[in-house]
């Protein structure tokens, strides 16, 4: 922690230097725990150190001791007290700048017959609508006797290069207090350089992937364009709305992804050609076509207007052909690629006043079975995705309380894009959620809403 209250003071200029904290709690000192916990739980707290600019690294390292250890109870007073504070006073409902978290010791035992698995062992677990709470956070821990630090950021608020600068000038400063500490132990030593600095970035599920969109200017498609952009897929969105294309690309921009929009109308195959030729020329290649961009309309049958139906079917089906069509040739000639058509429930359940929606969606359960079949010797993979209500403007109003969030649908397209589905094609999932899989289902069993209210 020196090194970090030292690196902030030098960066900044300031000798107030403030650093919340998360570390192991329940260890309240003198043998003493917290009895209402079975076992560790994180504890949050924000600890101020006064830095002077040329102190000792000894002096600085006995402030933060004596910091931590003046605060009541260990850190875990601001979760004893949190309920009777009000939100704006508990520092762990607030956006922290920097925020350090002590893992411990993460060495494993060696065993003969087994061992323990590494990778997500510190993950945490949130709901996707939970909120960062820390710009930048720091996480330390020791594993094989040397100490590991990962820096987890808002691409919101930093990019990539500033947080690197910001590694490099802790490392930096950590360097400058071990060679202070070396000298104090051997004067005579002649210092060599420490080389100390080993940078590994953890890349995503799609790091590398070019992802073509349609409809990727509002409600699933966007999303979907912001999830993948998370996952490191370089993105590529098509729709007919510039405008809303531009604030989903500057979106994409905002996380750190590398984003490019092209206004097209994907009925028209021309348009469409000149869109997928943008994106090679650009890019270099496309991996992933998530075919999402559709239309629809409620209106009885009799009173369908025939030019209307067939603008229906030209978008929802003929669209998703003419993107398929065009790009299917880059596919087979690198010999990989993934088809994620979005379907609907519709796909499946003939609903009345969406005959227009609902042929067309059944149609592509058809594509995407039959293409699959066509190409899955090619090393290429077409699946359909066919959600209930997703909770977007597309969905009527008297739906939107049991619908999914966009994102739920996102999870699966990330899914069937990456590596992991590479053994899948030709499927249709379905993906309700809570809600009913046909008008009359399990929200309307009697017997079920008996034993309910007993």
């Amino acid at each position: 922690l020196a090194p970090l209250y030292k690196m902030l003071q030098t960066l900044y200029a300031k000798s107030w230097i403030v650093v919340s904290h998360r570390m192991n709690g329940r260890d309240l000192g003198n043998g003493n725990t917290f009895f209402q916990t079975a076992g560790s739980f994180a504890v949050n707290y924000p600890l101020g150190v006064t830095i002077g600019h040329n102190e000792e690294w000894s002096e600085t390292v006995q402030k933060i001791s004596a910091g931590m250890d003046s605060i009541p109870l260990k850190g875990l007073s601001y979760d004893l007290v949190s309920d009777y504070l009000p939100a704006y006073m508990y520092p762990d409902l607030n956006l922290t700048s920097i925020r350090a978290n002590y893992l411990g010791n993460r060495d494993f035992p060696q065993y003969e017959v087994f061992e323990f698995a590494k990778d997500g062992l510190d993950r945490r677990y949130s709901p996707p609508a939970q909120k960062r709470i820390s710009e930048i956070e720091f996480f330390f821990s020791i594993i094989n006797g040397q100490l590991n630090l990962e820096i987890e950021y808002s691409r919101n608020m930093y990019s990539s290069s500033a947080i690197r600068q910001l590694g490099n000038e802790y490392i930096k400063t950590a360097q400058e207090m071990i060679a202070y500490v070396e000298k104090q132990v051997n004067p005579q030593k002649t210092l060599r350089p420490l080389s100390l600095i080993k940078e590994t970035v953890k890349p995503g599920s799609l790091s590398e992937k070019v992802v073509v969109i349609t409809g990727g200017g509002r409600g699933i498609g966007r999303t979907i364009a912001l999830e993948m952009a998370k996952e490191d897929a370089q993105i590529a969105i098509i729709s007919r709305t510039k405008s809303e294309l531009a604030e989903t690309a500057l979106e994409v921009q905002k996380i750190g992804g590398k984003v490019m929009y092209l206004a097209a109308d994907i009925s028209d195959y021309n348009a469409v050609q000149d869109a997928v030729d943008q994106v090679i020329s650009r890019f270099g290649k496309i991996d992933i076509l998530v075919n999402n961009a559709a239309i629809t309309k409620m209106e009885p049958f009799v009173d369908a207007q025939d030019d209307e139906w067939k603008r229906i079917v030209e978008v929802n089906l003929f669209g998703t052909f003419n993107l398929c069509h065009l790009v299917v040739p880059h596919f087979l000639q690198q010999k990989s690629g993934k088809i994620i058509n979005i379907g609907s429930d519709s796909s499946f359940i003939g609903y009345p006043l969406m005959t227009a929606y609902s042929a067309s969606k059944h149609a592509i359960i058809g594509l995407t079975k039959s293409l699959a079949e066509e190409l899955k010797t090619h090393n290429i993979q077409v699946n359909s995705i066919c959600p209930a209500f997703v909770d977007t403007d597309m969905a009527p109003r008297a739906f939107r309380k049991n619908a999914m969030p966009p994102e739920k649908v996102a999870q699966l397209v990330i899914f069937l894009a990456s590596d992991k589905s590479d053994c899948i094609t030709g499927e249709a999932i379905k993906i309700f959620g809570k809600q009913d899989m046909y008008w009359f289902g399990s929200q309307q069993i009697p017997v079920v809403k008996a034993v309910l209210n007993k």
